[in-house]
């Protein structure tokens, strides 16, 4: 009999496990530095005159940042003539809180000079806020799961289309999805570690701080926030019932950060959620959905805009409807079909990503399965179903929503490169029991 070659069946060494989060960032830093400089040349030399302007700024598919960057120029004359102190009270004629724009000011401050005030002067900024997504990411995976779920997990972010395209824009996204992520590491933590009262109270602190910038980012979802604040509670309530234990430092942290939560957002009536002081929350909800439709007029991409809400229960009947909208936008029907702004190209790209998350949302749905005694697995999939749930249920506009849909389409993916790492296991597995029947049949 003629030996067939084993070399074809043995799985190739895992490549996950000669990498290290080091490598992955440097080069990851690149490609975006790459990708930063390719836009911006295209936009200078008017390559690309619909989609692209002559600072690098998306037309079409950043349109609000156009106004971000005025607003973040005029910032920078504020703190060079009055100082610090108004520069931090200055407000914006575009957003509630202008926080972001203060900070991009600060780069265009530095490197506008010599770069001009463009996507070239923002990229120290927005390249730190992109690797320190990946690093959020690699740690909740390598805490929830281990080091090569992480890994996995931050090179699928870090190659996302869309994600790395926004990020060489001047939106504040970046920035609130890496709060999003450390407020959601803090949470997992109280159920992989054991706190000292010390280091449970400094944890805790720490997430003051990350909910603060939270609140100044977007504190329309403030209750989000609370909402991952609750369920790391009562998780860490279910871990010490399952351990038969009292941990007092995790208690102490998680006190500390949901008082945070429920006080910070309260400092302030800033918010368009709280422009009514004391109004139900039927109210204040459809208000936000009448305000997208307002900033988005005659969108093709716009859904359920007649909706509105005046009882809990009408918010409890349309969560589901809300859940859909969340999870699964935009629809097959909206795939191939040109947006009034992005174009048939954008809606092919948008419809190609969400069919890869369709995947990766099972993938994430076997992963968790497969480990269903891991509180921490179920911390991430409960908060992102809590986040893109409510912004289904607030946001009409598909296209605003993608965007912001990113902190807790973050969470899935880790989750689903666990199932993915255990269908390579799986298959792995199985070669290597064709090895040993076949060389058992010879």
């Amino acid at each position: 009999m003629r030996k067939r070659d084993s070399r074809s069946i043995i799985p190739r060494s895992n490549l996950l496990e000669h990498l290290s989060i080091r490598n992955v960032l440097l080069a990851a830093g690149g490609t975006h530095l790459t990708l930063t400089v390719s836009i911006f040349l295209v936009g200078r030399f008017a390559l690309l005159p619909g989609m692209l302007d002559t600072n690098g700024i998306g037309i079409t598919f950043a349109a609000d940042c156009l106004s971000y960057r005025t607003e973040a120029i005029s910032f920078i004359g504020i703190f060079s003539h009055q100082g610090i102190i108004p520069w931090l009270a200055a407000s914006s004629e575009v957003l509630v809180n202008p926080f972001h724009l203060k900070l991009y000011s600060l780069s265009f401050a530095v490197f506008g000079p010599w770069l001009g005030y463009n996507i070239l002067s923002a990229e120290p900024l927005n390249v730190v806020y992109y690797l320190s997504i990946l690093y959020l990411v690699f740690a909740l995976g390598q805490e929830v799961f281990d080091r090569r779920v992480g890994l996995l997990a931050a090179m699928i972010v870090a190659l996302w289309p869309s994600f790395l395209l926004h990020t060489t824009q001047l939106f504040r996204d970046p920035l609130f999805i890496a709060a999003v992520l450390a407020l959601t590491l803090i949470c997992v933590r109280w159920l992989t570690r054991d706190y000292s009262w010390l280091r449970g109270i400094v944890a805790g602190a720490i997430g003051a701080v990350v909910v603060w910038l939270l609140w100044l980012l977007r504190s329309e979802m403030w209750e989000v926030m609370l909402a991952i604040a609750v369920i790391g509670v009562c998780l860490l309530v279910a871990r010490q019932v399952r351990e038969k234990r009292f941990m007092g430092g995790n208690l102490a942290g998680a006190a500390l950060l949901l008082i945070a939560v429920i006080t910070i957002p309260r400092m302030g009536e800033t918010s368009e959620l709280q422009a009514q002081p004391g109004a139900p929350l039927p109210a204040r909800i459809t208000q936000l959905r009448r305000s997208f439709v307002t900033s988005y007029p005659g969108a093709g991409s716009n859904v359920d805009t007649d909706v509105e809400f005046s009882s809990p229960g009408d918010i409890i009947r349309y969560l589901p409807r809300a859940a859909i909208v969340g999870f699964f936008s935009p629809f097959p029907n909206m795939w191939f079909v040109a947006g009034l702004q992005a174009g048939l190209i954008g809606r092919v790209v948008s419809g190609l990503e969400t069919l890869m998350m369709y995947g990766i949302e099972l993938l994430a749905v076997w992963g968790l399965w497969r480990r269903k005694d891991n509180l921490p697995a179920w911390l991430l999939l409960l908060a992102a179903g809590a986040g893109v749930t409510a912004l289904g249920l607030v946001v009409v506009n598909v296209a605003a929503l993608y965007r912001m849909r990113y902190a807790f389409w973050v969470l899935i993916i880790i989750v689903g490169a666990e199932g993915m790492m255990r269908l390579f296991s799986a298959s792995g597995l199985k070669k290597r029991l064709e090895i040993k029947e076949f060389e058992a049949g010879d």
